[in-house]
């Protein structure tokens, strides 16, 4: 099973699995937020993986980290809605489309996306080394969104 986007009129394509998505630029969109990269003290819980899975396991959880955590879904969720808010499947973003937290997750705004995608792809501290794959993917969808807003109908498609 994976996830497609494709540019409506430019067809542009981001092929992969739906967890390149959260892996990489809801990722980015979370340690923007302050995310903690590790839950524990042993540095073998992974935040991200912690929020994908729910795993603990017997490790020593770290309560301030786990409230760091919180606050970094309780921020992207606002600063980022349109990467964050979506159902991972089916839908489409428009120019002028919304999110309807309450029904609806497969719908948003393709120009909000791009504006939340580019504050990640221009934020320094994803220039470093460990950030490479996950900000490649986030420039790719990046260029994806832009290059259908200019030169298309605005319209990403999730398939």
């Amino acid at each position: 099973m994976g996830l497609d986007i494709y540019g409506n009129i430019t067809s542009g394509h981001l092929g992969g699995s739906y967890s390149r998505l959260h892996y990489c630029t809801r990722y980015l969109a979370l340690l923007y937020c302050g995310m903690p990269e590790f839950l524990d003290s042993k540095n073998e819980v992974q935040s991200m993986v912690f929020y994908m899975s729910g795993y603990i396991g017997n490790k020593e959880i770290i309560p301030d980290r786990i409230q760091s955590l919180m606050q970094a879904l309780e921020c992207s969720g606002n600063l980022f809605p349109n990467i964050m808010l979506h159902s991972d499947c089916e839908g489409n973003y428009t120019k002028n489309g919304k999110i309807d937290i309450n029904k609806n997750w497969f719908h948003g705004n393709s120009i909000k996306l791009m504006k939340e995608l580019e504050i990640l792809v221009n934020e320094d501290m994803f220039k470093d080394e460990k950030y490479s794959r996950q900000i490649e993917y986030t420039k790719a969808f990046y260029e994806l969104v832009k290059k259908e807003i200019s030169d298309g109908s605005g319209t990403i498609i999730f398939s």
